[in-house]
Formats: C-alpha cells, sequence, structure tokens
C-alpha cells in the first residue's frame, strides 16, 4: 500500500475512524503525514460548562479540551486545521454555558468555521434567567471569533442566528439557521406574536443585501432555515441580490407567494444544480381587517398593524374583512422547474429533523408562533423524502397571527356568515401536484 500514489493513499486513509488514524500515524513518515493532515484538519470545542445544570458533562466522555490547545500551540499540527466547530451550549443546543476561550486567529490554514448557538433566544425586553442567549450575547461571540478570520473563512455555518452579524464576504458555502425571539405571553394572544410584537422584519428585509451580497459572486452553496415562516410576512426578498455561481439551494420554511419569487431561482438555472425545499409552503389565502396593508406588489407595508377582532362584526364601525387569493400551486411550481431548469437533485417534503412541538421556555398553552418554536433540522436536506405533505398550503390568519392549513371558526371568535364565506379551504389539487412532482423527479433521474 505503501507503493500506491498520495492522492489514492489519502483517500483510503481518509475512511478510518480517528481512533485508527491515531495508530496509521506510526506506521512510517509518509502515513503519518497523510493521517496527520486528516486527523487535524477537523476540531471541534465545546464550551465549559455548570455543574448546577447538568451532573455530567454535555460533550463526549473523553473530550479533553486541553487536546484543543495542545494543537493551538504545535508547530506542525496547527498548520493542518481547516475546519472548526465550535459549540456555545451543550450539543443538543439546550443550555448556556460559559463562554470558551478565543483561539481561532491561531490557525494559519482555517476554512470552515462551524458556530453552534443555543435554540433559545430571548428578547431584549426581558430580564432572563442566566440559562439564556440573548442577542446581544451572539453578538458579541460572533464578532470575537469571527472579525479576525473575515479574510480566511469560506465556509460558514451558524447554527441558531438571531439577528443580522457583520457580512463576510468571499465564502463558498453559507449555512444558517436563523431563531426567533421569545417573548413572555400575555393574557391577550394577540400581544403575543413575534411577528408583532418583535421585529423580525428587519433582519429578513437586509438579509439579502448584508448578508448574501458580500459573497454573491463566490457563493456556491447556500442553506437558509427559520424557525418561522418566511418569504411574505416577514419578507425576505431574493431578488436584491444575484448569486452567478451558485450550484446548491436549501429553503427550510420559506413561504412562496407571487412568480417573481419562482422566476428568482429560474434566474440561476446556468448554474444551479441542486435545489430542496424543507417544508415550505404556498400561500393560498389571507384574511385581515387593515386598510391599505399591502404594497403593489403585494408585500405588507406596516408589519406591526393589528386587525381588528373578529367578535366586532355587528359593529357599524367595525372594518369590514379583506381576503386575498392567489391561483399559484404547486404544480405550477414543478412543471416551471421541469422546463426551466437542469437540476441534478430536488428534493421537496419535510425532513425528520423537524420537531414542531419545541415549546419555548416560557410557554403556557402549546401555540404556535407564540410559545411553540419548530426546532430546525441541522445538515439534513438531502435525506427529504420527496412527498406532497397537507401543511404545503397555508393561509395568514392576522386575527391569530399564525400561518395554519385550514381556518378554524368554531372555536374561538363569533363569525358571521359573510366572513365564513369568504374564507377558503386549502387548495384540493394533491393528485396534480403528485403527479407534477414525479413528473419532475424523472426528468431530473433521466439526466443523471
Amino acid at each position: 500500500m505503501d507503493s500506491l500514489p498520495t492522492e489514492l493513499l489519502t483517500r483510503i486513509v481518509g475512511f478510518r475512524s480517528k481512533a485508527d488514524l491515531a495508530t496509521t500515524r506510526l506506521v512510517n513518515g509518509r502515513f503519518n503525514q497523510i493521517a496527520s493532515s486528516i486527523l487535524f484538519s477537523e476540531l471541534t470545542l465545546y464550551a465549559h460548562y455548570f455543574d448546577c445544570y447538568m451532573r455530567l458533562p454535555p460533550w463526549p466522555l473523553d473530550y479533553d479540551a486541553q487536546k484543543f490547545k495542545n494543537v493551538v500551540n504545535h508547530g506542525i499540527f496547527r498548520p493542518l486545521v481547516k475546519k472548526v466547530c465550535i459549540y456555545t451550549c451543550e450539543p443538543h443546543a439546550d443550555h448556556n454555558v460559559a463562554i470558551f476561550g478565543r483561539d481561532m486567529g491561531e490557525f494559519p490554514n482555517l476554512q470552515g468555521l462551524t458556530i453552534i448557538f443555543d435554540r433559545h433566544v430571548a428578547a431584549e425586553q426581558h430580564d432572563m434567567d442566566p440559562i439564556f442567549q440573548d442577542q446581544q450575547l451572539r453578538h458579541n461571540i460572533l464578532n470575537d471569533i469571527i472579525n479576525p478570520l473575515k479574510d480566511r473563512i469560506r465556509d460558514l455555518w451558524i447554527r441558531s442566528l438571531s439577528g443580522c452579524e457583520s457580512p463576510v464576504s468571499g465564502l463558498r458555502s453559507l449555512r444558517l439557521s436563523v431563531v426567533h425571539e421569545e417573548t413572555e405571553p400575555d393574557l391577550e394572544p394577540h400581544t403575543q406574536s413575534i411577528v408583532k410584537t418583535c421585529n423580525p422584519h428587519t433582519f429578513w428585509a437586509a438579509l439579502p443585501a448584508r448578508i448574501l451580497a458580500p459573497s454573491a459572486t463566490t457563493l456556491t452553496h447556500l442553506v437558509l432555515y427559520s424557525s418561522l415562516m418566511v418569504g411574505w410576512y416577514p419578507k425576505l426578498d431574493f431578488r436584491l441580490v444575484f448569486l452567478p455561481n451558485l450550484k446548491t439551494l436549501s429553503l427550510g420554511m420559506f413561504l412562496f407567494f407571487d412568480d417573481h419569487q419562482i422566476d428568482w431561482i429560474v434566474s440561476h438555472r446556468n448554474s444551479l444544480r441542486a435545489l430542496y425545499l424543507d417544508h415550505c409552503a404556498i400561500r393560498y389565502q389571507v384574511g385581515h381587517t387593515i386598510t391599505d396593508w399591502l404594497d403593489p406588489e403585494g408585500y405588507i407595508t406596516n408589519p406591526q398593524a393589528e386587525s381588528a377582532s373578529p367578535d366586532g362584526d355587528e359593529d357599524e364601525h367595525f372594518p369590514a374583512i379583506q381576503t386575498i387569493e392567489i391561483s399559484l400551486r404547486w404544480h405550477n411550481i414543478f412543471d416551471r422547474l421541469a422546463e426551466d431548469m437542469n437540476l441534478r437533485e430536488f428534493r421537496f417534503g419535510t425532513s425528520e429533523g423537524w420537531n414542531f412541538e419545541m415549546r419555548c421556555r416560557f410557554g403556557s398553552c402549546p401555540r404556535r408562533g407564540i410559545d411553540i418554536f419548530p426546532q430546525m433540522p441541522w445538515d439534513q436536506e438531502c435525506s427529504i423524502a420527496n412527498t406532497i405533505y397537507a401543511e404545503r398550503y397555508v393561509h395568514w390568519d392576522d386575527w391569530e397571527h399564525l400561518y395554519e392549513t385550514e381556518w378554524e371558526l368554531d372555536w374561538k371568535y363569533d363569525w358571521g356568515k359573510d366572513w365564513i364565506d369568504r374564507l377558503h379551504s386549502a387548495p384540493n389539487c394533491d393528485e396534480e401536484d403528485d403527479a407534477s412532482l414525479q413528473a419532475l423527479l424523472n426528468k431530473i433521474n433521466r439526466r443523471k
């Protein structure tokens, strides 16, 4: 085996476990060099933990932080490090713990960086228990780690990001899962909704120009997940940026409502080869009572405006209900992708990593978007099973501040008949959607 070309030998050795790699280094000088380059190419740094939160360390029991420091201080191993994964909390991202040392700048060839935060984030107006990581703490951590490395990082993955950070230019791959502030529920449900009481809108509106544009010409892989349905409300308009070299696009909890969103994807036909849509939806209807709420393109002009309660429908001063319907259906999107794209991989469904019953740390009654926040998958889009799922069509209920598949007309409000007649069920087009999806997949398979 020692006579094999170095490139081939490196591939073979790369399949060995870490323990075996350590042993392989002892064979001879050549194997030592190859095994070391693989063994030390990726490092993991776990945060310290508090005994009062957990009896045992949250990381693997054989983990020793001193090993990380030894690599930092080793003149031969230090340049071999290409990627570092940093946990600012325990591996399952559910507890804030003391912060770590800042040694990332010591790796001269570092190109890949993964940073994992707590999946819960505190709203700034609340005095949180120390187990929360608020936006300011996350901002400080990211600044401390990323700023010294901006000229080197090419692959940036951030789990449970909250808030726009300083942009990094020249990225090849960007993976973000975005969490949103948790607020303490009040007695009235209309004061609890994140989209009304907090401000996720500024972040999402700025994301294309602030975070994507600095890497527009170099970005080849983009993965973007959200714990709230985004695309319309909150607004996320990808037309603000074009990514000429984009090969892979993954969207989680993205909302489609207009053809221009499909146009943007199709505009990348020359480069885009893999598209993953994970628990995405089409907004088929909106119910509200707000005058002049939408701009000419259908986006909301005043995100904090409140619709009047449906209980007041007998009041002569009560504003008339307004509904918005669209004709866009998933089979339209699948047909467009089949006709206009040159994809080699496409997945549409809900990956197993979603947990839609994850409670926020204030919640007392389970209501999605108020005190239930989904736990998002992480690096699981390639395992999405193509399927037609019920939640692919949703409406926006501006009284409950929720995206839901069907209107619930009989449990809370005294709905008038005129109102009920104007609120529609989700589109009944399972057969059309499934047929178009299968046609798209068959066309892609013929290209392989």
